[in-house]
């Protein structure tokens, strides 16, 4: 299983940067999961990656398309 696995339950927001795919059921049953924000470099996303994430209930818990090398914006600060 995923390293925070056992805390899956008091994870609030999650940022994914520097891999390309999410694996099956990743977040699954993170019951507190309210926001993610991922990174352009993720392309696949596998099966069930929210699965049971009841928190996750609009398009606005998403954030697509933020660089890597500025994970909170999604342009470079000016």
């Amino acid at each position: 299983g995923a390293p925070w696995y056992v805390k899956r339950g008091s994870i609030k927001t999650i940022t994914i940067t520097g891999i390309s795919s999410i694996g099956s059921y990743a977040f699954e049953e993170c019951t507190s999961l309210e926001k993610i924000i991922i990174s352009r470099n993720v392309k696949v996303f596998e099966n069930y990656v929210f699965r049971f994430s009841s928190k996750l209930t609009s398009p606005s818990s998403f954030t697509f398309g933020v660089s890597s090398k500025y994970p909170h914006n999604s342009v470079p600060p000016s």
